[in-house]
């Protein structure tokens, strides 16, 4: 069978996580079932076994090294702590307030490649994934340039394929343990695609017109440099919303 990423024949996987595992962390009870809630009320529809994930769609080298790889190092960044991290390699982050009073949190120190490819890795993979939840997602011919890249390790520039990111952690009444039916978004000329994952909105970009939505100052830099806006509180219902 051919790997979706490496487009080697290759034995695949039985199961390959579309979102990664570890971006599932909280959703389980004791007995390792995840909580499904419904968008509308929040009240808990069923207790499947695991995330979602496709099987036979990449071979373990790509899964575990290529694409795992980027997952190590990502991982400690997005929830805190510097495990697995040399000290040259730990991010500094500090809470400011920018020009248009936006809060937000810078970062400095990324590695720009390993951090932007994984983002980009998990919008590559709900394109391919043959899962309902994600069968709105379809890139079409950015599809394959987006394999290229994450095959390649060729993060191009800031500007290409950009991910803003967005959160509500700040805001007590929401619920954070939430994963959401990705979507695409069309304005005038822009088009991208939004997942809500455990309180953080991705935004990603296909294509940026001049509609004002895209911040060319919020997505990782070549410098390591990236600032997640914090939605202001009481506007994050209606992000929540937005997805059902």
């Amino acid at each position: 069978m051919i790997c979706k990423l490496c487009l080697e024949e290759k034995p695949l996987l039985k199961k390959s996580h579309i979102i990664p595992k570890f971006m599932y962390k909280g959703f389980y009870d004791e007995h390792h079932r995840m909580l499904k809630v419904s968008m509308q009320d929040f009240t808990i529809v069923s207790k499947p076994r695991t995330g979602e994930y496709d099987r036979y769609i990449l071979c373990r080298e790509c899964d575990n090294v290529r694409i795992g790889e980027l997952e190590s190092y990502v991982k400690p960044i997005i929830y805190g702590g510097s495990e697995g991290l040399s000290e040259s390699q730990i991010p500094r982050g500090e809470n400011r307030v920018n020009l248009a009073g936006a809060e937000l949190t810078y970062y400095e120190n990324l590695d720009y490649k390993k951090f932007k490819l994984f983002l980009l890795s998990v919008l590559w993979r709900a394109s391919i994934s043959k899962r309902e939840t994600f069968s709105l997602v379809n890139l079409g011919s950015d599809e394959e340039i987006l394999r290229k890249m994450i095959f390649n390790r060729e993060p191009l520039k800031a500007y290409d394929y950009p991910c803003m990111m967005y959160t509500y952690l700040n805001d007590d009444l929401l619920p954070e343990k939430l994963i959401a039916r990705p979507r695409p978004v069309n304005k005038g000329t822009t088009q991208f695609h939004k997942f809500l994952i455990n309180g953080i909105l991705y935004i990603y970009f296909t294509s940026i017109g001049d509609e004002g939505i895209y911040d060319a100052t919020t997505p990782i830099n070549e410098k390591g440099e990236l600032r997640v806006i914090h939605i202001p509180k009481g506007e994050g219902k209606r992000l929540i919303d937005s997805f059902s």
